[in-house]
């Protein structure tokens, strides 16, 4: 029996899954697509469920083109920046507010008057805007503190969305791009503490490549998987597509929650 992967990205518009052998010749593929809501002008939104209903799908459909049970490993990657609320169930508090959403450009000033814009830029390598998790997370505070307050000062409760699918193994985890040269892998105190959030909210880095967990019995079951395969932390769609135009692996500095930048 041949080793088999699985990939799965997570994207804006659709989600996709391939099967691939060790050497990365293409088994099998599909792909479902999804909408984007907008509830008022400058509003991104998409339904987390959505996202898991289509991931089912598409995998089901990739898996019914080959030998399920010879994939050995599962990686993922996905869309950028966005946010995703949960309580301390797992459950999601709301929808996910993505990369495209706009409602958070006074956020987006208020983070670079407490830090300014060099600072920030010397620190985190990129400027803050909206849609990246800092800005709206700070609009979420000003104005849904309830819903806020239900997501518990712990690890892996803020995630971006392509994390969200990570639920698949023992813990939500999220990926972050690689490190800026010159620049370490760890969260920034000096950030942490323009924007009013614990360090304990967010929990270590690991690389792109490292094992987040095993695929649950329940999610195995919904996606017509053996239980037990390994999932790896994975990356964001850009990192992973630049490394691979250069060659690479596509390996990444990788969180298991939400960043501050």
């Amino acid at each position: 029996m041949t080793d088999l992967l699985l990939g799965v990205d997570l994207g804006t518009s659709s989600v996709k899954a391939v099967v691939t052998d060790l050497q990365g010749t293409t088994i099998a593929a599909a792909a479902e697509a999804y909408s984007v809501q907008q509830p008022r002008p400058g509003y991104a939104e998409q339904d987390p469920a959505a996202w898991w209903d289509a991931l089912c799908r598409t995998v089901r459909r990739v898996t019914s083109q080959c030998d399920a049970a010879a994939i050995r490993a599962v990686g993922l990657s996905g869309q950028m920046h966005g946010t995703v609320l949960l309580d301390a169930e797992l459950n999601v508090l709301g929808p996910a507010v993505i990369w495209q959403d706009q409602r958070s450009a006074a956020q987006v000033a208020e983070i670079e008057a407490r830090v300014g814009r060099e600072r920030l830029l010397a620190i985190a390598g990129s400027p803050v805007a909206t849609g990246f998790m800092a800005a709206t997370v700070r609009w979420l505070q000003v104005h849904e503190p309830d819903v806020w307050a239900r997501s518990p000062s712990a690890p892996a409760q803020r995630l971006p969305p392509s994390a969200h699918d990570r639920h698949v193994g023992r813990r939500p985890q999220r990926r972050q791009r690689r490190a800026p040269p010159g620049r370490t892998r760890a969260w920034s105190p000096e950030l942490l503490a323009a924007l009013d959030l614990a360090p304990d909210l967010l929990p270590p880095l690991h690389p792109s490549d490292a094992i987040g967990g095993a695929l649950t019995s329940e999610a195995a079951t919904a996606l017509g998987l053996r239980p037990g395969i390994p999932v790896a932390v994975g990356a964001a769609d850009t990192a992973c597509s630049a490394g691979r135009r250069r060659g690479r692996t596509g390996r990444c500095c990788s969180p298991s929650a939400p960043a501050a930048s």
